[in-house]
């Protein structure tokens, strides 16, 4: 499909932002990605951050934790009903595990990490039917070769993760069977202490620039819980 641009505001004006699907285009790109959506879990937070987006048509993904999304959360859902009718061009929904007890390091065979992330697959398109997932989002960053395979096997385009902490995902544009796509930066800071910190918008920018001057897609990562402590808020958001 044609993904059409759109833009964000003041710091950069001419930065292209696209979809979290848009992986495929060149030039520089830009997708914010929100993570950890669950039901209950900073619900408040959760539909704020989505409406923001979807009222302001800002491409972004939201990353499903399947086993804790049931479509019981009522304003949840609906916001996400919202979100997967603007279509693929506006927004995604990325399958982040089954289980945010799991992490994938420790899968211990193709079939380990397949089942789990299916169980995923398989709750997004009992809620949206007819939808696809294109992209999956390792929980804490933490994967192993056993994820690469089974996102393969699924049919997903990308594997998207940090490459600040934990994995050592490397950006490849070759590689399509499944794009390894690395989260470049994001809003907050989780600190060894297990608090929170604002990541500076300066230095988001900064993490962007370096990565759309490799030919990278910028992935910017949003965690719910950074909003709901206060180090990160709305109008901060307003600058990136």
């Amino acid at each position: 499909p044609t993904f059409a641009p759109t833009y964000v505001n003041t710091i950069a004006p001419t930065v292209e932002v696209t979809a979290a699907p848009t992986y495929r285009t060149a030039g520089k790109r830009y997708t914010f990605r929100q993570d950890s959506v669950e039901d209950w879990y900073n619900s408040e937070i959760q539909v704020k951050l989505l409406t923001y987006f979807m009222d302001r048509k800002i491409p972004f993904t939201a990353s499903i934790i399947g086993d804790f999304f049931t479509g019981t959360d009522v304003p949840l859902f609906t916001a996400l009903r919202r979100c997967v009718s603007m279509g693929a061009d506006k927004c995604a929904l990325s399958n982040q595990g089954s289980d945010a007890t799991f992490t994938f390091d420790k899968a211990n065979s193709t079939a380990d990490a397949y089942n789990r992330m299916k169980k995923c697959d398989d709750r997004i398109k009992l809620l949206f039917p007819g939808y696809t997932v294109e992209t999956f989002v390792p929980y804490r960053n933490l994967w192993n070769e056993y994820t690469l395979e089974a996102a393969k096997q699924l049919g997903y385009f990308a594997v998207s993760a940090s490459t600040q902490a934990y994995s050592n995902l490397t950006y490849d544009v070759t590689n399509v069977d499944p794009l390894q796509l690395s989260q470049q930066t994001q809003t907050g800071d989780y600190l060894v202490s297990g608090s929170w910190a604002a990541h500076s918008i300066e230095d988001t920018m900064a993490d962007c620039d370096e990565a759309t001057a490799r030919g990278e897609v910028c992935v910017i990562m949003i965690q719910p819980y950074e909003f709901a402590a206060g180090v990160y808020n709305f109008t901060m958001l307003d600058y990136l």
